[in-house]
């Protein structure tokens, strides 16, 4: 296991400086079926296509895994899980979790988010495509919303579809995905849920994003948990994704290594934009 102090990772860019008046975001409602909603969020863009997951099962065994994660007892509980404790450090804690029979392990972490702004604002700084593009340093060559998905009743979760583009590393294809995803209230407690997976090939014909040039990666499944926490936010992320055929041995080793790194660097880079939000907000 590792212990890392995030401010002395390897590659970690200089302090982030914004104009003052990109630091805004917008108020969190209730929807006409309990889902939540950002004002001024464009629904009218609504693509009808049939819901790929559930929303609710989504949820369920995210917080389950979030559960698992620190405390050992419950792995047996999760279909012979085998969770890992990987990275421990004042930021953020790191787990690999792999499971019998399926060669892709979950990476998850836990961050405090050190923080006075609402739980919405760093919601939003996630959700919001083009604020997260402003903190997050992956190299995404596209991160765009496409269209409304409309509401999953028996969730009480929004939906809409996520198209991402990123870039590996020189003489390695692109890798791109379209994500169905979710925003729920997590049931039974205060806080939200963002949830995130692949979509059929066939829907992504239907919203204009067919395979190209980039090789078409799978997310199985990606979530982030917000819940309020005294000074601050406590933030659970977990991500399993199939990068897709042809990524050489050796890149496929550097991303086990940096998987361990990415979640820490995240959580710094997303509660230094969180200290530029809250001073621009004084």
């Amino acid at each position: 296991m590792d212990r890392l102090l995030p401010h002395r990772l390897k590659g970690l860019r200089p302090p982030l400086v914004l104009p003052l008046e990109e630091a805004r975001w917008p108020a969190l409602d209730t929807g006409a079926h309990g889902e939540p909603v950002f004002q001024g969020q464009n629904v009218a863009d609504y693509v009808d296509v049939p819901f790929g997951k559930d929303a609710r099962e989504l949820c369920q065994r995210v917080l389950e895994i979030s559960r698992a994660c620190k405390n050992p007892s419950m792995h047996d509980k999760l279909d012979g899980l085998s969770i890992h404790l990987m990275v421990e450090s004042h930021i953020a804690n790191v787990w690999f979790c792999e499971a019998p029979q399926v060669p892709v392990p979950f990476v998850a972490s836990e961050a405090r988010i050190d923080t006075r702004l609402p739980l919405e604002a760093v919601l939003w700084s996630i959700y919001s495509p083009p604020d997260r593009l402003k903190w997050d340093r992956s190299p995404f060559v596209k991160h765009e919303r496409i269209c409304s998905g409309g509401v999953q009743m028996s969730s009480r979760a929004r939906r809409d579809f996520i198209y991402s583009r990123v870039s590996i590393a020189f003489g390695v294809s692109d890798r791109d995905v379209v994500q169905e995803r979710f925003l729920m209230q997590l049931p039974d407690e205060e806080g939200y849920a963002i949830l995130t997976s692949s979509c059929s090939e066939e829907v992504a014909a239907t919203l204009g994003r067919k395979p190209s040039t980039a090789v078409r990666s799978r997310d199985l499944l990606s979530a982030y948990l917000f819940r309020p926490c005294p000074q601050g936010i406590l933030l659970f992320t977990l991500s399993q994704k199939d990068a897709g055929s042809h990524v050489p041995a050796m890149f496929q080793a550097m991303a086990r290594n940096a998987g361990k790194r990415k979640p820490l660097e995240a959580a710094e880079q997303l509660g230094e934009y969180c200290r530029h939000l809250a001073g621009a907000e004084k």
